[in-house]
């Protein structure tokens, strides 16, 4: 594995003492995309930049509305009208400039071949028949999938992480 640099162990410090060089070093060098933007997704990317993840990539061609700069805390009224995963991207990159934060454009058609620079998908925001569709092309790339929503006070999660095994 790639070496954690001084600047790097100053930055994580506190997830290094959490879950120790190895557990940082693989979030240095995690991808990520994250398929529909929400509360629930914007505030577990937040927390992913934070945290040092390698790269995250944000997909959602939905536009800004007024309601969004409510729901979504880093968006103000400046954003609306704009693309909802551009907005979202330019925000979280102010949190840590060191993560690779990236929009990628809606797929009509998901493969595994777009899936495999990834290694978690989270898809939110869609319909039980696209959530299958996408786990089915995840599992078929060895990919790792969490489906996850929030409504009000109440939510679901599923993750489908394969072969897990857990790691101290």
């Amino acid at each position: 594995m790639t070496e954690i640099s001084n600047e790097q162990v100053s930055r994580y410090d506190r997830q290094i003492r959490l879950w120790g060089f190895d557990g940082q070093q693989r979030m240095l060098k995690s991808k990520i995309l994250v398929i529909g933007v929400n509360p629930l997704t914007m505030e577990m990317s937040k927390n992913l930049v934070l945290g040092g993840i390698g790269q995250l990539s944000i997909m959602d061609d939905g536009i800004v509305n007024s309601s969004d700069t409510h729901n979504l805390y880093i968006l103000g009224e400046e954003h609306v009208g704009e693309k909802k995963s551009k907005c979202i991207v330019s925000e979280l990159k102010g949190f840590n400039p060191t993560v690779n934060i990236i929009s990628v454009p809606q797929e009509s058609e998901y493969t595994a071949q777009f899936f495999s620079d990834y290694d978690l998908v989270v898809a939110s925001n869609s319909g039980m028949s696209e959530q299958v569709k996408i786990n089915n092309v995840c599992r078929e790339a060895n990919i790792k999938f969490i489906s996850a929503n929030i409504f009000g006070l109440y939510g679901y999660i599923f993750c489908d992480l394969l072969d897990h095994d857990y790691k101290v």
